[in-house]
């Protein structure tokens, strides 16, 4: 196995630190926070959209539109109706090891013996992060166990100590994927639009969505946000640039080593 560079600056944040620096700047800003809770019924009308939301108490939220950002497993797609998404099974686990890495990279690999999708090993806070993705979380177990003694072989992985695991969800992205921007008056932002980087990577994309669509909100001639139609218009126009960037990337993916699309596809034709 021959490994090639392929030089992308990125910032390694911890997101459970980077998540509190977002919520504690959106409540500045003069947000709402109701921590613990999920939606569990969203009604639509003519004026707007009821949400029905349980965490200590129960809640009821009525808003003109409603910007869905849950990802590939949340329940917003099911909700509204919208055509549900392929998904794949991100697990990963964080060692104190050692291995001949370089610890500033971000290693991928896209073999079908360690994965369904890719698997990767690379470092946060100091601990050595190995992962695997696959349709189920037990085919992604077995993958990282034939991973793991891989690394061992091939750069020297000497795990000490097993410090936590973890699995999400993602969306399965192919080519040709849909992209959905909204259904009716709930607009999607994030993986739950369908949108992800090459090797499983949602959150700058995530962001720059998140963003072009508060901009489109922001745009539309009337403050009542009634036009649907028009905030999805700019919405689509603001994000198209970034849509067309990861669209490319997947199309060099597919180009540089056909038998990922391959492997991807085959595990899950016929699935809606």
């Amino acid at each position: 196995m021959v490994p090639q560079d392929f030089p992308d600056k990125g910032l390694n944040i911890l997101r459970d630190k980077f998540d509190y620096w977002l919520v504690q700047h959106a409540i500045k800003a003069g947000a709402d926070l109701i921590d613990h809770s999920r939606v569990v019924k969203l009604d639509e009308n003519e004026n707007g959209v009821t949400l029905t939301i349980k965490a200590d108490s129960v809640y009821k939220i009525n808003s003109k539109i409603v910007i869905a950002c849950d990802g590939a497993s949340g329940t917003s797609r099911i909700m509204t109706n919208t055509p549900k998404q392929n998904k794949l099974v991100t697990y990963q686990k964080y060692y104190n090891a050692r291995a001949s890495i370089d610890r500033s990279k971000f290693y991928a690999y896209i073999s079908k013996d360690f994965s369904e999708y890719d698997s990767w090993i690379n470092t946060k806070n100091n601990h050595i992060v190995v992962g695997t993705i696959a349709k189920t979380l037990a085919k992604s177990k077995y993958f990282h166990n034939q991973f793991i003694s891989f690394l061992k072989k091939e750069i020297n992985f000497e795990i000490i100590k097993e410090i936590k695991d973890e699995a999400w969800y993602i969306p399965l992205v192919i080519p040709d994927f849909p992209i959905v921007l909204r259904n009716r008056r709930v607009f999607f932002a994030g993986e739950v639009a369908g949108l992800l980087n090459p090797f499983g990577e949602g959150i700058s994309i995530a962001l720059t969505s998140g963003l072009c669509l508060s901009n489109a909100c922001i745009k539309q001639k009337s403050l009542e946000l009634t036009d649907c139609a028009e905030i999805e218009l700019n919405y689509n126009s603001n994000l198209s640039n970034e849509i067309k960037y990861m669209k490319r990337q997947w199309k060099f993916i597919e180009c540089f080593y056909p038998y990922f699309w391959n492997n991807v596809t085959q595990n899950f034709d016929g699935e809606a």
